[in-house]
């Protein structure tokens, strides 16, 4: 049997690892159109890999998974966070579990779990193809007619070398210049400013270096990224959503920036006028707000935010969840009735910073330098109202390289529920971010890819 896999992230070589475990027979075949594999996952979670969660955290799967948790609950019956952990222990990767259950590898390293993964990939005979872009998935008599354009940067899956923990890619990335004879790494030759690697990406961009190659295979595992293009899947008829971005921090224009780097350790954040909110710690940057309680919002949100336009009214409990104004007012009025002497500044509650508290104070109209005793009915009022529900506008997202995490992509009505198989064109598989499934933060999201690509591996393997 011949499989293709098209996409070499987390997806797609966790499930040519698994498949070539199942079926050591299966020649597969993985397609990467960036110039190395696993490129994203060598650097997520600050290089460090929060790889899964041991879902021991009192939260309900749907505000796990705001898309696709009704899939995921009944994939993680087939493969969960136990299973994960006890994949990468077998195959060299030791773990640990830190705060709120997120379950990270004990190095602290992302390059030892690529590693691993590549590792196990090139054990069991995987063809890598980096920099080769699928153009079309076609169904024919003798299987599905995939068809790519393609660099010089084919090789095997252990072809990426690792040094001092940093990836460095061999194959055609590493060459002589022509001009000079020295070795150059995806870089242009300090001695004639000329290299192989930089002739043939310049080449690429001017539409002057196309090499179109096709192929049939049994079986195709579609395993691309949720910001990618899906012009190939044009001829399959599979429904897609758009996608669009999840997981982001939001712009503000407002002078709570002038607070950058204050942190409040529980809130309650909502957009005015929807039912969206969630909880959790906040962030205030430089250029908004941030921290899992926005990350949560954002997620949750993603498609009504964009469709607005990223912009929508954002309202913050700084004393956290379930806290009403009424409960806000009796504090404050408590504090001042226990400490009439002392200055509204030195009244700080609980849970939030003296700076914020007393930015909090004048934006409520308040002096903070006023006594305690001073302070008025209407003020505290103000106060208590400003604690509960404070207002802001959010006026974009902060954008970084590119979105780690995106919704959208094939609806899931149009795969099996048990095997991820497309509906309607046999034979053609999805898993991973491809999938409208995105998660909070967590390690939730990959889980989701390692699921994903174990359940579609095994289909593959008993189809």
């Amino acid at each position: 049997m011949k499989v293709a896999i098209i996409g070499a992230g987390a997806a797609g070589c966790f499930a040519a690892a698994n498949l070539s475990e199942m079926s050591p027979e299966t020649e597969i075949t993985v397609f990467e159109a960036g110039h190395r594999a696993l490129a994203k996952l060598s650097i997520t979670g600050g290089g460090h890999c929060n790889l899964t969660n041991t879902f021991e955290e009192d939260i309900p799967l749907p505000k796990i998974y705001p898309r696709g948790s009704r899939l995921m609950s009944r994939l993680l019956h087939v493969f969960d966070s136990e299973d994960t952990c006890g994949w990468f222990e077998s195959h060299s990767v030791k773990i640990e579990v830190h705060e709120e259950g997120r379950v990270f590898p004990k190095s602290m390293d992302a390059g030892e779990v690529v590693r691993s993964l590549l590792s196990e990939m090139s054990r069991g005979g995987v063809r890598l193809r980096c920099g080769c872009r699928v153009l079309a998935i076609t169904p024919r008599r003798g299987g599905i007619e995939v068809t790519w354009t393609c660099g010089t940067n084919e090789h095997n899956a252990n072809a990426n070398r690792y040094e001092n923990n940093r990836i460095i890619r061999n194959s055609s990335d590493i060459q002589e210049c022509n001009e000079c004879s020295k070795s150059n790494v995806s870089q242009e030759c300090n001695e004639c400013s000329k290299s192989n690697v930089t002739q043939e990406r310049n080449a690429r961009k001017r539409g002057e270096y196309k090499q179109v190659e096709t192929d049939i295979f049994d079986k195709v595992l579609v395993t691309t990224g949720g910001n990618t293009g899906y012009d190939f899947l044009s001829q399959t008829n599979i429904c897609m959503k758009k996608p669009c971005p999840s997981l982001f921090s939001f712009r503000l224009d407002d002078d709570i920036r002038s607070l950058s780097g204050t942190s409040v350790a529980s809130v309650s954040v909502r957009l005015s006028g929807t039912a969206f909110k969630a909880f959790g710690p906040l962030l205030i940057t430089d250029w908004g707000m941030s921290g899992p309680a926005i990350l949560r919002l954002s997620s949750y949100a993603a498609e009504y935010l964009s469709e607005t336009g990223y912009k929508a009214t954002m309202l913050i409990g700084w004393l956290g969840p379930d806290v009403t104004e009424r409960d806000a007012l009796e504090r404050i009025s408590s504090m001042i009735a226990e400490n009439p002497k002392r200055i509204l500044s030195n009244l700080v509650p609980d849970g939030i910073s003296g700076a914020l508290w007393n930015y909090l104070v004048r934006r409520s109209g308040g002096d903070p330098w006023r006594k305690a005793s001073e302070v008025g009915t209407k003020t505290c009022r103000r106060l208590a109202s400003l604690l509960v529900g404070d207002s802001y506008s959010i006026v974009g997202r902060n954008r970084f390289r590119d979105e780690f995490v995106t919704c959208g992509g094939v609806d899931l009505c149009s795969v099996s529920s048990s095997t991820l198989e497309a509906k309607t064109f046999p034979g053609l598989y999805f898993a991973g971010e491809v999938l409208d499934i995105d998660a909070i933060t967590g390690g939730y999201n990959l889980q989701a890819a390692w699921t994903t690509g174990y359940v579609a591996a095994k289909a593959i393997t008993s189809s």
